[in-house]
């Protein structure tokens, strides 16, 4: 069977498929502040270009390199830069990008893409097969440390070129100038998904041999805008690029990304006309601005699947110690832990959140229960209270309200948790070295609509590395890693989901993490600011978004 994916065709077989909710805080999860409806755009709202989009963010992101680039806000920016052969729909569908279409051969082992002639860097020159093979071979290539290699090694020949046999990726190919041919050692379901994510991005060869590492001041992709500047601790500027390769991106001449101040801040900023958009809206603003008929027009919490964890490192004492780590997974009391957000989370249902496919409305996990863990940790030999250093970032602000809930519960039982405030850049380079950070709090968000990308990604540890990878907790489960194999070669989806959620039942109860709740993403739009829609795995498209024509008085 030859399966040939472009424009409007795609496998069958891969699941349910869910329209993203959007939830407005004028009639969503926030209803007990709020009535009424979310506004609706004038019928004569139609793109147009140019103008400022301005922007804030707390600090400067960890990396807009495609390759190393893995947080939620930060690829807010990259992909903007850059972009790649496929992309998500706001259904979850994958869909063509700078591809025609493609082929997949029977053994569903070889992906032959055709890709789109005239798409152009930034610098003019046009893009071809082999560029796709180079920037792919980035992410492979160890010396890079980059989070997506794991999503990528399954293909031919990545063994023998990480261990210097041989000088390139063998299943990586470019048989012709259009023409990218990968071939995977064995099926993988979720290929075409992790094609779709910011890792396979392509990037210019020549600049960054070039330019090395001052590259990333001045980047520029194939996406609709190029970097212009980059003064780190103050600003970043946006150039719309002079080859925008999509009709419907690219809209304002320039983007403007204010570093510095807090969320509070740019939200004064937002409400005084100086700012257009602010992400990860702070809870007293929440509150305050659902008050009041104007304010909260702009305000939204975007559903996504996403679930924020307390992750124990199992390869460090006490939490080596499963004992520990069952206490500490009944100590804390999740359900509260939404009402500190101002309702904008909901409390967890388990690992996988409830907007991912195969997801189990019971999974089995611990309740609160504070005298169980007492008796635990009597039982693991902790007779007298103890101590450990737990790293977060409040680049969410949601975090520190949640990391004080959890300081409380834990000093309850005899475990104190000597809270460690850190940027979100300094929290994923710890929490991506071995035996670093002893416990810390993180979310993840999907990358691509299939359970894999949380189980596999945060809990294989045939995955584990010193450094770079996804498994925050270390996680080694020799049972759990080969069912997690056996369930990735699974196409058919309710068998696949049926799998996994075994898999998730036994990480559960081995506790290396915590899972704290579900939660959506709080943000504040400017009524300036036309073609807002949420996306299910980006959040928000700021490349489809323009200005709206000032009103006349």
């Amino acid at each position: 069977m030859r399966l040939k994916v472009g424009d409007d065709q795609y496998p069958k077989g891969t699941g349910r498929r869910w329209a993203p909710p959007v939830v407005s805080l004028a009639a969503g999860i926030l209803g007990l502040f709020l009535g009424g409806s979310a506004p609706v755009a004038a019928a004569d709202d139609s793109p147009r270009r140019g103008g400022i989009l301005r922007v804030a963010r707390p600090n400067d992101p960890q990396s807009i390199n495609p390759a190393v680039c893995y947080d939620i806000e930060s690829l807010l920016i990259t992909r903007l830069i850059f972009q790649g052969l496929v992309d998500f729909d706001e259904q979850q569908k994958i869909v063509p990008k700078q591809a025609t279409d493609w082929v997949i051969s029977a053994d569903r082992k070889t992906y032959t893409f055709h890709l789109r002639p005239g798409v152009r860097f930034a610098n003019g020159r046009e893009v071809v097969a082999a560029d796709y093979v180079y920037s792919l071979q980035r992410v492979l290539d160890l010396k890079n440390q980059s989070p997506g290699e794991a999503f990528f090694n399954g293909i031919v020949g990545t063994q023998e070129f990480q261990q210097g046999k041989a000088r390139s990726v063998s299943g990586l190919r470019a048989p012709e100038k259009y023409t990218l041919e990968i071939e995977l050692g064995a099926p993988d379901f979720a290929f075409e998904f992790k094609l779709a994510m910011t890792f396979a991005c392509v990037v210019p060869r020549e600049a960054l041999e070039a330019q090395g590492s001052q590259f990333w001041l001045h980047a520029f992709g194939t996406g609709p805008y190029q970097l212009k500047d980059w003064t780190r601790g103050v600003k970043m500027t946006l150039e719309r690029s002079p080859q925008v390769n999509q009709s419907d991106e690219g809209y304002f001449d320039r983007i403007e990304v204010m570093i510095g101040g807090d969320r509070a801040l740019h939200t004064m900023m937002l409400e005084r006309g100086e700012m257009d958009f602010v992400y990860l809206v702070q809870v007293p603003d929440i509150v305050r601005l659902s008050r009041g008929q104007q304010s909260r027009e702009g305000l939204q919490v975007i559903s996504q699947a996403f679930t924020d964890f307390l992750y124990l490192n199992t390869e460090m004492p006490p939490f080596d110690q499963l004992k520990v780590r069952q206490a500490v997974a009944q100590a804390i009391d999740t359900k509260r832990l939404a009402s500190l957000t101002a309702h904008t989370a909901e409390a967890p249902r388990g690992i996988l959140p409830p907007l991912m496919l195969g997801f189990n409305p019971d999974p089995k996990g611990f309740a609160f229960n504070p005298e169980r863990a007492r008796q635990l940790l009597q039982e693991a030999g902790h007779k007298e209270p103890f101590s450990f250093d737990l790293w977060y970032s409040e680049d969410d602000p949601r975090t520190g309200r949640i990391v004080g809930a959890i300081e409380s519960d834990l000093r309850a039982v005899g475990i104190t948790a000597n809270l460690r405030r850190v940027t979100l850049a300094t929290l994923l380079t710890g929490m991506q070295t071995r035996k670093k950070v002893t416990g810390g709090c993180l979310g993840w968000g999907q990358d691509y609509p299939d359970p894999s990308n949380f189980l596999d990604v945060l809990f294989n540890g045939a995955h584990l590395v010193d450094y770079g990878g996804n498994n925050f907790a270390y996680y080694n489960n020799a049972e759990v890693n080969q069912r997690l194999g056996e369930a990735e070669r699974v196409a058919l989806p309710a068998e696949r989901y049926r799998r996994y959620q075994e898999i998730e039942k036994l990480i559960l109860q081995d506790a290396p993490m915590v899972p704290l709740g579900h939660s959506g993403i709080p943000v504040l739009v400017s009524p300036a600011v036309g073609g807002f829609r949420p996306h299910p795995v980006w959040s928000v498209q700021i490349e489809h978004w323009w200005l709206r024509e000032p009103l006349k008085k």
